[in-house]
């Protein structure tokens, strides 16, 4: 299983790795990342296939896969989409659009969580799905969604001048 998630991420560094990269490649910077993935996948399937003896209790074999898939696909591959998002390119950009892609994304995301929280915890009285999550309120929503485009601003305000982003997005 270690193998099969790490393969995800290995392939998304090969563009890294790969001195000069051809930029007409027919596979892609997203394309290493996918057939990591399948390869993770086919990792996964072949290991429980080994492993599966006749006598195991049922379920057993589609618990296994279901974890392994889950950490695959949804563990590396979202580690090895952040990866590419930081590779990103623009042309005639100074090579920082990537990384000004990548902080703008953690801002927006810790902005809006850090918001709605704080938001919630002080002004929340009107709970936004009680049976599912009932510490979440109507008032946390408004605050992370406020919260959410103050981080946008701020990374594509003075976070893209520090980068000198500007010229090129």
């Amino acid at each position: 299983m270690i193998a099969g998630t790490l393969l995800p991420i290995g392939a998304s560094c090969v563009p890294l790795v790969w001195q000069s990269y051809p930029t007409d490649c027919p596979v892609g910077r997203l394309g290493w990342l996918a057939a990591g993935l399948i390869a993770g996948l086919a990792v996964a399937v072949v290991s429980e296939m080994r492993s599966f003896a006749g006598d195991d209790q049922p379920g057993k074999i589609t618990t296994n896969l279901a974890f392994a898939s889950f950490s695959t696909l949804y563990l590396c591959g979202l580690f090895g989409f952040l990866l590419q998002l930081r590779l990103l390119q623009v042309e005639g950009s100074t090579g920082h659009v990537g990384m000004l892609a990548l902080l703008s994304l953690l801002l927006v995301v810790k902005f809006g969580d850090t918001g709605a929280y704080f938001v919630g915890r002080i002004w929340g009285r009107h709970k936004l799905a009680p049976r599912l999550s009932p510490g979440k309120t109507w008032e946390g929503a408004l605050g992370g969604l406020v919260a959410s485009v103050i981080g946008a601003l701020v990374a594509l305000g003075p976070l893209a001048n520090a980068l000198g982003c500007w010229e090129s997005i």
